[in-house]
């Protein structure tokens, strides 16, 4: 019970795309097929001696997807195979014949796939992720010069009241008090009083700043020289903590700059742990006796 010819071939038709495909799904047995994986899975397309199989098509179509949509979605599926194995066949025999080391080239990209992959997982069961503040501080300390400000920054604490709001003398009170309790204080203040606020203080770039609060660039110099600042327009009345500023070409504070120095000394761990790790299998490789390099001339 041998077949002619494939049950399905390039389709010339849309009718004869879901004649294949009714054989596919309806009839089962050798005598439609000339080609059989070794599992005696069923070939459905060719193209000159690769085959996909119908193993290949399991999961393409949903569950209580219509015939139609389902017939629709798999002839879509074997079409666009075809079309790319003819392409990657003619691929095959004219770059082949420019590009003699391809299959070298193909290998070595294979490889190194192969070996990112395994380097990510490795990073993900990486136990060395702590990142001690004593080492920050070191390397801020030693590497300064490369942490430069790009813009004005400013660490600030910030309360916006209406301007006719009650409790506004409390706020001003505990926002220069700037203590841990009176911050505290201040918060649940904000919260009964539905001020906005940003408690504790946190870094902003200047303009970054500007977008929540009226400020004009030449109110940059008094946050170099205060510790509180106040404001208001038609509506708000915008109290100011300032902690610490910064200019623009200076060099960048540690905390505004913890969070870059922090993910620099992240990647060096990183490194570090796969440099031993690669040691380490390399050791291994050698004491089972799975490297041996034999004598050559050069």
């Amino acid at each position: 019970m041998k077949p002619t010819h494939p049950l399905y071939t390039t389709p010339t038709t849309p009718a004869l795309v879901t004649i294949a495909l009714a054989l596919l799904l309806l009839v089962a047995g050798c005598r439609f097929f000339s080609k059989r994986s070794s599992n005696g899975d069923v070939p459905v397309a060719r193209v000159q001696n690769t085959y996909l199989y119908r193993s290949q098509l399991q999961g393409l179509v949903n569950p209580g997807t219509p015939p139609q949509d389902s017939a629709a979605t798999v002839n879509n599926y074997i079409n666009n195979w075809v079309r790319r194995q003819a392409m990657l066949l003619n691929a095959g025999n004219e770059i082949t014949a420019t590009m003699p080391n391809l299959e070298q080239q193909l290998q070595d990209y294979r490889e190194s796939l192969l070996l990112h992959a395994f380097e990510q997982q490795l990073l993900q069961q990486n136990p060395d992720t702590l990142i001690d503040p004593a080492e920050t501080e070191t390397y801020y300390q030693q590497n300064k010069d490369n942490f430069v400000l790009g813009t004005n920054v400013v660490k600030v604490a910030y309360v916006i009241t209406g301007n006719k709001a009650e409790k506004q003398d409390s706020v001003k009170l505990l926002l220069k008090k700037n203590t841990p309790d009176a911050l505290q204080t201040l918060l649940q203040l904000c919260n009964r009083q539905t001020f906005t606020c940003a408690l504790p203080a946190r870094w902003y770039a200047w303009t970054e700043l500007q977008q929540q609060i009226p400020l004009d660039d030449s109110d940059f110099t008094t946050f170099l020289q205060n510790h509180f600042f106040q404001t208001h327009d038609a509506v708000y009345t915008y109290y100011i903590s300032i902690d610490t500023a910064a200019k623009q070409g200076s060099t960048a504070p540690i905390g505004y700059c913890k969070p870059e120095v922090e993910k620099i000394i992240a990647h060096k761990h990183s490194l570090r742990y796969l440099e031993n790790t690669r040691k380490q299998i390399y050791e291994d490789a050698i004491n089972n006796g799975l490297i041996e390099i034999y004598q050559h001339n050069p």
